[in-house]
Parts: structure tokens; sequence; C-alpha cells
């Protein structure tokens, strides 16, 4: 699924993303909120150039913390988003 703007993944639209690859077109943003899926997850592929952003709502943890996530093409060629099994909202993302 090609990304090319800024995204919200919630409740309602999680099926069109779950177990998905996400192309970033360009430097965007993708958001994950509370009350996903406990299988939540997603694989993703970074833009060309410029970095893909994932992002909290503010409650959703990602690698232990509220704080977005980056990864660019020369690090991080393909990432994934991987749900933690012992936490509800909270989440792992691979790459560097």
């Amino acid at each position: 699924i090609l990304i090319s703007g800024n995204l919200t993944i919630n409740s309602l639209n999680q099926a069109t993303y779950a177990g998905k690859i996400l192309e970033f077109t360009g430097a965007f943003t993708v958001t994950l909120t509370i009350g996903l899926p406990a299988y939540f997850g997603f694989t993703a592929l970074p833009p060309a150039s410029g970095v893909a952003t994932i992002a909290s709502d503010g409650t959703v943890l990602i690698n232990g913390s509220t704080i977005d996530v980056v990864r660019d093409a020369t690090n991080s060629p393909v990432f994934a988003i991987i749900p933690r099994a012992s936490a509800s909202n909270s989440y792992v993302i691979t790459g560097a």
C-alpha cells in the first residue's frame, strides 16, 4: 500500500493496513492509536529520500516510549511494526 501522505491508523481503518506492506513515497508520518487489535502489525519500506516516521497518539508505546521513531532507506531499507504480546497498545519497531 502506498503511503503518500500522513496517516492515522485507528480501530476503524486498521483492517486495511494489518499485515500489509506499507511503502512510503515521501517523508510522512503514520500515527498508531489505542484500541488496535492485539495482532495488528505491518511491514514498511521508507522513502528513497527522507524518513518514515511512526508516531504514538500519546498513549501507544513504541519501543517502550511515546516518542516518534524514524527510519530511513539507508539504515533500514525495510522495517516492521510488531505488537508486543505482553502489553496491549505496545509495539516494537525493527531497524536502526
